[in-house]
């Protein structure tokens, strides 16, 4: 990506994100990112806040991601996130976060590896299981797999073999 691509990209994000705060609505009609390297890192202490926050309604129709590389880290969570992304297109039908609502017309994922490591906190997941949230619904239309590899590792629970 070049120093020009860059700053228009920074300078949209900038809009989008003052656009956003104000109506907590962000609906687009394409994203494309390509050759693009992101890096992650949270070592700040999360702040304690039990009032439950609005679902954000982000609606994009057309995503491209291609050659795209990402590592997230949370050192208070021990979690660790890495993609690498070949390309990635999607395109959606109707979106609705609040209504937890995904309907995917097109899927292709290709040369594309994936790893998510991360300690499961007892507390948790008995948390989770005691809130009554609606469940996600999501239709996928025409998909396209090649070349995937992901993989999940629970890292304080012992390693179950198929």
């Amino acid at each position: 990506m070049e120093f020009q691509e860059s700053i228009l990209l920074v300078m949209q994000v900038l809009i989008m994100k003052k656009d956003y705060l104000i109506t907590k609505k962000y609906h687009a009609g394409e994203m494309d990112m390509r050759d693009s390297y992101f890096v992650f890192n949270n070592g700040k202490k999360p702040e304690t806040d039990t009032t439950e926050s609005e679902v954000p309604d982000i609606n994009v129709e057309k995503i491209g991601l291609h050659n795209v590389n990402v590592l997230y880290s949370d050192k208070n969570t021990e979690q660790k996130i890495s993609a690498n992304i070949g390309r990635f297109e999607v395109k959606t039908k109707d979106v609705s976060l609040p209504e937890n609502r995904i309907n995917i017309s097109s899927l292709v994922l290709s040369n594309t590896t994936a790893s998510i490591a991360m300690k499961q906190s007892e507390e948790a997941m008995a948390e989770e299981e005691n809130k009554k949230q609606k469940p996600l619904k999501i239709s996928l239309g025409d998909a396209e797999l090649s070349a995937v590899n992901f993989a999940m590792d629970i890292l304080n629970k012992p390693f179950q073999s198929n």
